[in-house]
């Protein structure tokens, strides 16, 4: 089933199309439109944006599509009655049925060890939203419910997206764009029933991409069509799904690239990187490795100017080729050996052979696969845990086994985070504040797990519902460390504000990076709040990055029921003025409302004509490129494209005349 819709007008004699479920940037959506319909829309004026709103208006019901409706329900048994006290039947596929009732229309297992209920959908979706509907008889069944997303059959093995905490009637969870086929709601190591309602998922169908092969210098290279990708996002795709993204080694290699690109009639990409630092002459320039960093390009690029020099661009083969030998010589980094390990018990062999297997043997960095090993008693659920000396974005985990009783491996679940809390409940104390990064399902000597960044101090390798002894010889753990920020704290109108130095963030993950780590992202209320900031952005330890966010502007969160109340917003600017009841199901009423402020004075231009164009210089605008064309496309005709030098110098020196003083406005060029 596609993840979008379409609707079609026609406003202001233009036929325009609207596409619901994508959510791309600007630049994105403008590929978007120009690839599979005509162009972006520019909306022209006032009725025209009118115009716009009430056909979003019109189609928003219709915005968001549920994906369940479509897929197939089972679980791990079905509870029915049919006498005089009890007539149900908790079929699986009624929770996918579309009907709310909370009663009748539910599925509910036998009450069984570890019960689970699994939709599988009709392709591998990118989850952003499952909403779920309890059963008004015995909520409480539905507190503990895991929701896994992922294209394992085997239940309990795909990663996690929530644990159920509430026993509310209607649940909302975020998954933020989990990749999957299969949604099981499971409830592992204890006895117990699953029972909802209904079950609806929102989200974006992963569209299998189309490929071709060859052989390009004795490496077997693979095409694909149909992802548009960043850099990095490409690398993890490959990664995933082939071996790993193309790097080109030479002229000869990349011509028979460009052939293999001309059949397939897309685009590709390429290259590499990796914390620690080796330098060594290439080619007459001093070149600096830098390890354990995994960036896209412009961050990599932002990063290297930050710290080092600038990025390297490789200028021939021989370069490249030193650039590669240069790699190979630069080891990734084991971390294991800087932590410090536990575990729940230890197992001691007394009499002729002694022998014990405590938790340290683990990242003793020795791989022997008898004598250098930890082994617990024969216990319910034991465990082992590793502190790193920080936290850390785990990239991979290698385990080595040990060769007696290899078995005794499978089964362990392999989890990263920052809670240290062990007690007798593992499952609801610790296992909910950590993810899963694999569950180890095969006895072979080294095994190697992906664990794709995630971030934790501590690394559990934990066996649950079972007595049994947890047993390996080695772990090593490879990723980078999160930097701290440096911060800096002062009152501002008595509010405590923490200025975060060194972390360069787009505006939303900067919101959840502060409400997160902090309170909230700061709204500046006025003035003298705007000077008391600057005051404490200069004053900072080290300098900021060039970038400063602020939050959304809120004037008052309104406490009271009072018929007649007047909120002081301090001169915030704004043409929109939102009420609005964030976070809650409720009713919006209020009867009047009435603003006071000035009119904010349209900043100054200057006109002149270059190559027999009419040019506006607008002053004090200071604009990212998509807001600098939406300006001047909702206020003038079009942001400006410089189509040569005559006419680059005639800008300068429009910019040089009525600009003296504010040389810091910038302007955009095409070229």
């Amino acid at each position: 089933m596609a993840s979008m819709v379409c609707t079609t007008t026609l406003v202001m004699e233009r036929n325009v199309t609207l596409v619901v479920g994508k959510r791309l940037c600007w630049s994105d959506a403008l590929l978007y439109c120009r690839d599979f319909h005509s162009d972006l829309l520019s909306i022209r004026g006032a009725e025209e944006q009118e115009m716009i709103q009430q056909l979003v208006a019109a189609f928003a019901s219709t915005s968001r599509v549920n994906v369940a409706t479509d897929g197939t329900a089972t679980q791990s048994s079905k509870f029915t009655c049919n006498d005089q006290n009890c007539v149900f039947d908790g079929s699986a596929s009624h929770a996918i049925d579309g009907i709310d009732n909370t009663a009748a229309s539910c599925t509910l297992t036998k009450k069984e060890f570890r019960p689970w209920w699994r939709l599988q959908l009709t392709g591998v979706y990118k989850v952003a939203e499952i909403e779920v509907t309890n059963r008004i008889y015995s909520p409480e069944w539905l507190v503990g419910t895991e929701i896994l997303i992922g294209n394992s059959e085997n239940t309990g093995n795909n990663s996690r997206c929530v644990t159920i905490i509430s026993k509310s009637m209607i649940q909302t969870f975020q998954c933020r764009g989990m990749e999957g086929r299969f949604i099981d709601f499971y409830k592992p190591c204890v006895e117990g029933q699953v029972q909802f309602c209904e079950v609806r998922v929102y989200g974006e169908l992963v569209p299998p991409p189309l490929s071709t092969s060859t052989l390009a210098m004795k490496r077997n290279v693979t095409l694909v069509l149909g992802k548009r990708l960043c850099w990095s996002d490409a690398l993890l795709y490959c990664r995933d799904f082939h071996s790993d993204l193309l790097s080109i080694r030479g002229p000869k290699e990349q011509e028979m690239i460009q052939q293999l690109v001309a059949e397939g009639q897309v685009q590709f990409c390429e290259v590499k990187v990796y914390g620690v630092c080796t330098t060594t002459l290439v080619m007459e320039r001093n070149v600096t490795l830098v390890v354990g960093k995994r960036l896209c390009w412009s961050d990599a690029l932002l990063y290297c100017r930050d710290f080092h020099s600038d990025l390297l661009s490789i200028r021939g083969a021989e370069e490249q080729e030193m650039i590669q030998q240069l790699v190979a010589a630069t080891s990734r980094v084991n971390v294991a050996t800087k932590g410090t390990a536990w575990q729940s018990s230890t197992h001691i062999r007394s009499g002729p052979n002694p022998w014990s297997g405590p938790a340290h043997k683990a990242i003793d960095g020795n791989s022997d696969s008898d004598s250098s090993c930890i082994l617990t008693n024969k216990q319910f659920g034991p465990w082992w845990r590793l502190q790193l000396p920080d936290v850390y974005k785990v990239a991979e985990i290698e385990v080595t086994n040990r060769k007696i009783d290899a078995q005794r491996l499978i089964g362990t679940e392999i989890l990263i985070g920052n809670s240290k809390n062990i007690n007798s409940n593992f499952q609801l104390a610790t296992k909910q504040l950590l993810e899963r990064c694999a569950t180890i399902i095969s006895d072979s000597r080294i095994q190697t797990f992906q664990c794709r960044g995630m971030e934790g101090r501590f690394i559990y390798f934990y066996k649950p519902c079972k007595t049994d002894h947890l047993q390996f010889c080695e772990i090593k753990v490879f990723g980078e460390l999160r930097p701290h920020p440096l911060s800096t704290s002062m009152l501002v109108m008595k509010r405590n504000v923490t200025l975060v130095v060194g972390k360069r963030l787009c505006w939303s993950d900067a919101l959840l990076y502060c409400r997160d780590y902090h309170s909230d992202l700061l709204s500046i209320r006025g003035p003298k709040e705007e000077e008391m900031i600057k005051q404490l952005v200069a004053e900072a330890p080290v300098p900021p990055t060039s970038h400063l966010w602020v939050g959304l502007r809120r004037c008052t969160t309104i406490t009271s029921d009072v018929m007649l109340q007047t909120f002081q917003c301090m001169g915030m600017e704004g043409r929109f003025i939102h009420f609005s009841k964030p976070c809650v199901q409720g009713v919006m009423q209020v009867c009047e409302v009435k603003v006071y402020g000035e009119l904010v004075p349209p900043p100054l231009s200057t006109s002149t004509l270059v190559m027999g164009r009419s040019v506006i210089l607008v002053l004090g605008k200071r604009l990212c490129w998509s807001d600098a064309l939406l300006y001047c496309r909702d206020f003038h005709s079009d942001l400006l494209s410089i189509r040569g030098p005559d006419e680059q110098e005639m800008i300068q020196q429009l910019v040089a005349g009525p600009a003296k003083g504010v040389n810091q406005v910038p302007f955009y060029s095409s070229t």
